[in-house]
C-alpha cells in the first residue's frame, strides 16, 4: 500500500474520532447545563416562594406597626389610624381576626407574623436603611462627604438656614454650606475650643442637642469622650429660639451625634418643626444600649411618623452591622428630602 494512502486512512480515524469526542463532550456540556437548569429552577422557585412569604409576614407586621406597603410601588405612604399601644406589641391583625401576643404563632405559612423582641424592630429599620433610595435627585452638588440636592423645591441658596450638630474635626460640610452663602450654625460640645466664628462663615456653638436643657450633661465615655467631661445641652426648640428662628426653615438639617438624634427627631415631629426642614442629612445609630434596646418600638414609630410627613431618602449608605450582645450595632447614613415640602404652607 503506497504510503500517502495509510497517512489519509490514520488522518480518517483520527477525524472521526475527533468528532466522537467532541460530540461526547458537548453531550456532557448539555447534561450538565440541563441538570443545573433543573436544579436552580427549582432553587429559584423556593427562593421565590420564600421571599413572598418573608413579603407577607412584613407586610402583615408593617400594616400592624402603622405603614401600608403598596404592591407594585416603588415607594409607599405611611398612616397611622390606630397608633399601637406599648402592651398591644405582638399582637397583629391579620384580616378580621387578631392573633394575641400571649400565645405566639407557630405557623410557618405567612399567616402571622409577631414582632415582641428589640432585633425584630431593629430588622425593620435596617430594612428601610439598606434599600435603594426612594427619591432619585438629579442635580447634587457634593458638601464634604454629603451631597446636596438640588432639585426643585429642594434647592438650597441664599437666604438659607443649615444647621450641623457633630462636628469634631470634620468642617467641610459646615464650611461648603457657609461659602454657599447659608447662615450656618455649627454644634458640638465634646470639642475643646469655645463658641466662635470659623473661617468667618460658620457660627460654632460648644452645646450638644439633647432632650432637655441642662448645663450639667455628663456623658458615657467613649469614642469622643476620654475623660470625664461636663456638657451643656439644649433641645432644638430651645435653640431655634436663642438663634430667631423658631418660624424659619431649615434648608439642611445635618445630624451625627452617636443615637440622640432619636431625641431629636422625637422632639421635631412633637413640635411639628420637621415640616420646617427641607432636607435632613443624619447618621443613624443603634448601638448596644444607647438608645436602650426596650426603647426600639418606639424609634420604629417615631421613624414611621417621619416617613409620613415625606421624608424619603435621596442617598443612603448602611455602613456598620453587629448582632452579638457585645458588638451590637447598626449604623447607616442617610440623605432625606422632604417630598412634602412646601414653604408657602408655612409662611
Amino acid at each position: 500500500m503506497h504510503p500517502c494512502n495509510t497517512i489519509q486512512k490514520k488522518m480518517a480515524r483520527l477525524k472521526i474520532a475527533s468528532v466522537l469526542i467532541y460530540g461526547f463532550a458537548c453531550g456532557i456540556i448539555l447534561l450538565a447545563l440541563s441538570t443545573l437548569h433543573k436544579y436552580y429552577t427549582k432553587k429559584d422557585k423556593s427562593d421565590y416562594e420564600n421571599l413572598l412569604l418573608s413579603y407577607s409576614q412584613l407586610k402583615a407586621l408593617a400594616h400592624k406597626r402603622g405603614m401600608d406597603l403598596k404592591p407594585g410601588e416603588a415607594d409607599y405612604d405611611v398612616h397611622f389610624d390606630d397608633p399601637v399601644a406599648d402592651d398591644d406589641v405582638g399582637a397583629v391583625n391579620v384580616g378580621e381576626k387578631q392573633l394575641p401576643k400571649e400565645k405566639p404563632s407557630d405557623d410557618s405559612h405567612g399567616k402571622g407574623f409577631h414582632i415582641t423582641e428589640y432585633w425584630q424592630a431593629s430588622s425593620l429599620l435596617k430594612w428601610d436603611w439598606e434599600k435603594p433610595p426612594e427619591y432619585t435627585c438629579r442635580n447634587m452638588s457634593k458638601a464634604g462627604i454629603y451631597a446636596v440636592c438640588q432639585d426643585p423645591p429642594f434647592t438650597v441658596k441664599p437666604p438659607c438656614i443649615a444647621y450641623s450638630f457633630g462636628v469634631y474635626t470634620e468642617w467641610e460640610f459646615d464650611e461648603t454650606m457657609g461659602f454657599m452663602g447659608c447662615e450656618t450654625h455649627s454644634f458640638d460640645p465634646s470639642v475643646k475650643w469655645d463658641d466662635h466664628i470659623h473661617k468667618g462663615v460658620v457660627h460654632f456653638h460648644k452645646m450638644g442637642i439633647g432632650a432637655e436643657d441642662t448645663d450639667d450633661y455628663r456623658p458615657v465615655p467613649g469614642m469622643y469622650v476620654r475623660k470625664p467631661q461636663v456638657w451643656k445641652m439644649r433641645t432644638l426648640p430651645s435653640i431655634m429660639k436663642m438663634l430667631g428662628h423658631q418660624d424659619k426653615v431649615i434648608d439642611v438639617l445635618k445630624v451625627d451625634v452617636e443615637g440622640f438624634e432619636w431625641f431629636m427627631l422625637q422632639q421635631l415631629i412633637d413640635t411639628g418643626l420637621m415640616q420646617r426642614v427641607r432636607q435632613f442629612y443624619v447618621e443613624w445609630h443603634l448601638i448596644r444600649d444607647f438608645p436602650k434596646k426596650a426603647n426600639y418600638f418606639d424609634l420604629l414609630r417615631t421613624y414611621y411618623k417621619m416617613k409620613e410627613i415625606g421624608f424619603r431618602t435621596f442617598s443612603n449608605d448602611f455602613k456598620f452591622k453587629g448582632y452579638t450582645e457585645k458588638r451590637w450595632r447598626l449604623q447607616s447614613d442617610a440623605l432625606y428630602v422632604n417630598t412634602k415640602f412646601d414653604a408657602n404652607l408655612l409662611r
